[in-house]
């Protein structure tokens, strides 16, 4: 019995720790809502995920560029060209701590890239996570917001993608929140957190929160960003 009163008592002090971090959080999370210079349709175009996966390059990103005008697509509404994970090199620049791009991957550098793409009429998106790690395990953006966003605003980035993988423990959510308040949830002050950085830009940003349905972003996705996922991955 003892046993199980002590058990229920961690539990219990679990719980409160974590409503007492959550609201903390909360409380400094930005509320600005998402520009409306852009994202007033549903995004069209193309991403390299299932194309290419890790296996990405310049040389495929301006082909897909020059595909959309090629086969008329463009003229039809899609001028999206996104850049998805693996873009990056593995570490952060130790001086600025800014998102370096692989030079293999990517020899004239993302802000080039983002020349040619609008240079054909057409709109470049480049991918993040909102945890300490891609999903391929390149540098996410967790902590390292307003960094992030000015580096994307200077290379011209017109959309962001914003994963949801290697989220720490701490920035979780184990329980529904107090009164079910999603919009003050870990989960949704994470994207806040980037949401209220790409605000502070001098360029429109779209910004669609990759969080796989989780954490009931249907009740607070419109307040922080453009467009927000509803369930995992499907091809």
């Amino acid at each position: 019995m003892l046993l199980k009163l002590h058990v229920c008592f961690l539990v219990l002090q679990q719980v409160l720790a974590q409503t007492s971090t959550s609201t903390a959080l909360a409380d400094s999370a930005p509320t600005e809502p998402p520009s409306t210079q852009t994202g007033k349709t549903p995004a069209l175009g193309w991403n390299t995920w299932n194309a290419y996966g890790c296996d990405i390059s310049e040389a495929k990103v301006l082909a897909a560029a020059n595909s959309l005008i090629d086969l008329g697509l463009a003229d039809l509404g899609y001028e999206y060209i996104n850049i998805d994970d693996c873009w990056s090199k593995t570490t952060r620049n130790s001086t600025t701590q800014r998102i370096i791009p692989d030079s293999t991957k990517f020899p004239n550098g993302i802000s080039n890239v983002a020349d040619q793409v609008h240079a054909l009429g057409l709109k470049i998106g480049i991918y993040s996570d909102a945890g300490t790690a891609t999903c391929a395990g390149f540098p996410g953006s967790l902590g390292m917001e307003a960094i992030d966003a000015a580096t994307f605003n200077e290379w011209g980035i017109d959309y962001l993608k914003y994963d949801n993988c290697n989220v720490p423990g701490n920035w979780s959510d184990s329980w529904q929140p107090e009164g079910g308040d999603w919009y003050n949830s870990n989960s949704a002050v994470r994207y806040r957190q980037m949401g209220g950085a790409l605000a502070q830009q001098s360029r429109p940003i779209q910004f669609a929160l990759c969080n796989w349905g989780n954490a009931n972003v249907w009740d607070w996705g419109a307040r922080v960003g453009h467009s927000w996922r509803m369930s995992g991955d499907s091809r």
